[in-house]
């Protein structure tokens, strides 16, 4: 954990971090899955990913510029005692191609090994399977089915059961 990647680009050394995440990067994390249109509302997201952080079964991490500069990219998952579920995976859009991505999923695959998890599980956009193939994700020839609970209250539109 913590370990530091050296990029150069032209002249220059850019220096990053990968590492757990904590509170203070929750705005820095917002900014980056909003703007890559992985979710919509910023402070939604700050609250939603803070409580996140407050469960035992989490694994979300950051890359940052070094030393404590900005949140460059940005994974979230969760362990469910199986398999970890990579659910959100973005990087700043002047950082992406450059590995950041790679890197933020090699440190949660370090993890995932530690924890005992049979594997991984990405939800990954069409955009960006092809990206996970080159981690050596395949489809297993199974569909995940989501039923969005937005504008109910809580319960599943279709669960009320006479």
């Amino acid at each position: 954990m913590g370990m530091s990647q050296t990029r150069e680009i032209g002249a220059e050394k850019e220096t990053y971090t990968v590492r757990p995440m904590v509170e203070s990067d929750l705005t820095g994390v917002a900014r980056i899955l909003v703007s890559s249109g992985i979710c919509e509302d910023e402070d939604d997201l700050s609250r939603r990913v803070g409580l996140l952080l407050l469960e035992g079964n989490r694994l979300c991490f950051v890359a940052v510029a070094d030393p404590g500069g900005p949140v460059l990219g940005v994974l979230l998952a969760i362990f469910n005692g199986f398999h970890v579920f990579l659910s959100h995976l973005a990087v700043h859009a002047e950082h992406r191609g450059l590995g950041v991505a790679q890197r933020l999923h090699e440190e949660l695959l370090v993890h995932a090994v530690r924890l005992g998890a049979k594997g991984v599980i990405a939800d990954s956009r069409l955009t960006t399977t092809g990206f996970f193939y080159r981690l050596g994700y395949r489809v297993p020839g199974v569909v995940f089915l989501v039923n969005r609970l937005e504008g109910t209250d809580g319960m599943s539109r279709t669960a009320h059961l006479p």
